[in-house]
Parts: structure tokens; C-alpha cells; sequence
């Protein structure tokens, strides 16, 4: 049963609001430091990275755009994934995101949004690994001494997942019809950011 024209106009405004708060959120490839314990420090250190959760609605979307299924595995293999990189990153060392890895990242989901491309399951799975084992060790990227390593990854894994999951059902509501226009839209806009970062990348 589809949804009433009320409810697609809601989500749609939804995932434009949620691209938009990423966009515009302060980059920062540094610790912040909330004074609130360990979790809220690592919820807040992943929620202000634009590379990081941009990567995240990039793939919240793709997989909500392949269908059920998809969407299905992206949401447990994500989060599962981010956790593994952000153990790999406390366990040997984080480097900071290195730009040809946003450049690549975005530009492909984004193209790949744009020309309305729908992956299997298993493919859809696949890119959640990949993508989250890449941004995830990035979360620990500087990391002072905490009182609790695993509330702060809790912390971490929880501000990609719940972001993962709405998007990603948002987008699953909203691919047919002409809702699906706004959808591809978002993804020609990731594309557009990949390519900026390209060209501030060449200009040094």
C-alpha cells in the first residue's frame, strides 16, 4: 500500500533535513571532549565528522534504494563493521581520513544514487563493510585517555546506527514514484561534495 502524498513530502523533507545536518556540521578530526562521560564523548565525536556521516547516508541510502533485503543487511553489517574499525583503530593506531578515500567514497555512492542503480544483497552488504571498516578506524583518530573504551565505542556505534537506520528506511519509503527524483538528487549532491573535495585535494 503506498503512502499518502502527506507522508511523502514528510519523509521527503526527512532526508533532506538529515543530508543537511551533515553537510553543515564542523568538520574536526579531533576528540571532543563533552564533560559527560565517555559515551556522549564518542556519540559527538562521530556525529561531528561530515566525511563520516556523509559516508554514512550515502550507503543508508543506496541500500534503502536496493530494496528490503538490502537495506536489511547494510543496517547490521554497518554498525558491525564500524565497530570492528574503530577496535582495529584503538588496538593499532588511527590515522586521520586521508582525502582520496572521501573523494572515492562519495563520488561513487553518489553516482551511483544519481543513476538509480540497485545492488543485490550481498553487493549491498559488501559496500557496508567496505565502507564502514574504512571510516570507522577514524573515529579513534587521536584518542586521549579515556576511563572506558567500550562505553565510548558504544557511544561511536551508536550515532552511525541510528542515523543508518532512518535514512535507510526513509529512502526504502520513498524509492518509486517521483519521491524517487528528490532521492537522486541527494545522491548528484554527494556526488557534487566528492568533487569538491577533489578540487580542493589538486589545489593543496
Amino acid at each position: 500500500m503506498g503512502l499518502a502524498p502527506q507522508n511523502r513530502r514528510l519523509y521527503s523533507t526527512a532526508a533532506v533535513a538529515l543530508l543537511v545536518s551533515t553537510i553543515s556540521s564542523p568538520a574536526d578530526a579531533h576528540l571532543i571532549a563533552t564533560g559527560s562521560g565517555p559515551f556522549f564523548d564518542g556519540l559527538f565525536h562521530s556525529l561531528v565528522s561530515v566525511e563520516g556521516m556523509l559516508a554514512v547516508a550515502g550507503v543508508a541510502v543506496l541500500a534503502g534504494l536496493s530494496g528490503k533485503a538490502g537495506a536489511r543487511a547494510a543496517v547490521i553489517v554497518y554498525p558491525l563493521a564500524w565497530l570492528a574499525g574503530a577496535l582495529y583503530g584503538i588496538r593499532f593506531g588511527a590515522a586521520p581520513l586521508q582525502p582520496w578515500l572521501s573523494i572515492a567514497t562519495f563520488l561513487g555512492l553518489g553516482l551511483a544514487i544519481a543513476t538509480k542503480i540497485r545492488l543485490a544483497p550481498l553487493a549491498v552488504g559488501a559496500l557496508a563493510l567496505l565502507v564502514a571498516l574504512a571510516f570507522g578506524p577514524t573515529a579513534t583518530y587521536d584518542l586521549p585517555a579515556l576511563s572506558s573504551t567500550s562505553l565510548f565505542l558504544l557511544g561511536s556505534v551508536s550515532a552511525v546506527s541510528v542515523p543508518f537506520i532512518v535514512i535507510s528506511a526513509v529512502a526504502l519509503a520513498l524509492g518509486d514514484g517521483w519521491t524517487l527524483i528528490a532521492l537522486r538528487a541527494l545522491g548528484s549532491w554527494l556526488a557534487a561534495t566528492g568533487l569538491l573535495l577533489l578540487g580542493w585535494t589538486l589545489r593543496g
